[in-house]
């Protein structure tokens, strides 16, 4: 398993034994932080997600309506992890 696979596996929410993905990492050089940075940096977050923390499926944990559209905010409701880019805007 290349590193980028291990990404898109953890994107579609597999549970990957630390084992695993120990050697990945060290073979490419990159940290856990590194791991976690590329899971949620290049996309925001999305409801279903894996959470960094614990594991569990983040989710639309409040929405408002504003302007005539609807803000949703994501998280997990497991831990209360609020990922960086965590809001959603769509029409209403």
């Amino acid at each position: 398993m290349t590193y980028h696979t291990l990404l898109d596996a953890l994107r579609t929410g597999a549970r990957i034994d630390p084992a695993t993905i120990a050697p990945i990492l060290a073979a490419e050089g990159r940290t856990a932080d590194d791991l976690l940075a590329d899971l949620f940096s290049d996309r925001p977050a999305r409801s279903g997600d894996p959470c960094p923390r614990c594991g569990r499926r983040l989710q639309v944990v409040n929405s408002v309506r504003l302007a005539g559209r609807r803000v949703r905010y994501l998280g997990c409701r497991g831990c209360n992890f609020r990922p960086p880019a965590n809001k959603w805007v769509v029409p209403e």
